[in-house]
Order: C-alpha cells, then sequence, then structure tokens
C-alpha cells in the first residue's frame, strides 16, 4: 500500500513538474527575440506534448576499438608526455 502511494505521489509530481516546465517554456517563448532559441523552445514543447515522437541518440552495443580519430597535432602533443 505504501508503495502505491509512493508511486501515486512520483506521477503526481512528475506531472507538476512538466506542466510548471511547460508554462515556463511558454514565458520564455513570448520573450524570447532569438530565432534558435525559440526553436529551442518549439521543440521542447513538441517533446512535452509527444514525448513518443522524440528520438533519442542511439547508443553504440560496442565501443570501437582504438584510440578516438583526432587531428595529428594533437597527436604529437600527446607523444611529448
Amino acid at each position: 500500500m505504501i508503495m502505491d502511494s509512493w508511486k501515486y505521489f512520483k506521477i503526481s509530481s512528475d506531472k507538476k513538474a512538466l506542466s510548471h516546465l511547460k508554462a515556463w517554456i511558454e514565458s520564455q517563448q513570448k520573450i524570447s527575440k532569438d530565432a534558435s532559441d525559440t526553436a529551442h523552445l518549439m521543440l521542447a514543447l513538441d517533446r512535452i506534448k509527444k514525448p513518443e515522437d522524440a528520438k533519442p541518440t542511439i547508443l553504440l552495443e560496442e565501443i570501437p576499438p582504438g584510440l578516438p580519430i583526432r587531428r595529428s597535432d594533437s597527436l604529437r602533443a600527446l607523444a611529448i608526455f
């Protein structure tokens, strides 16, 4: 019974947090003058409205072997140490 009430509290607090976030985003959207900021705010509102459409980053199952690809001058800097 305690776990059920905890789940209800968590869900209701999540919904409350999302509604506060949505209200803040909408207020920022009204005062934003930068097109890039407005686009980010619109994307955030869209993801709040339709979270199933959000495409999170895809993680690789396994990290490829070897060092990351770097510029040659940064490799020379590594060779000094």
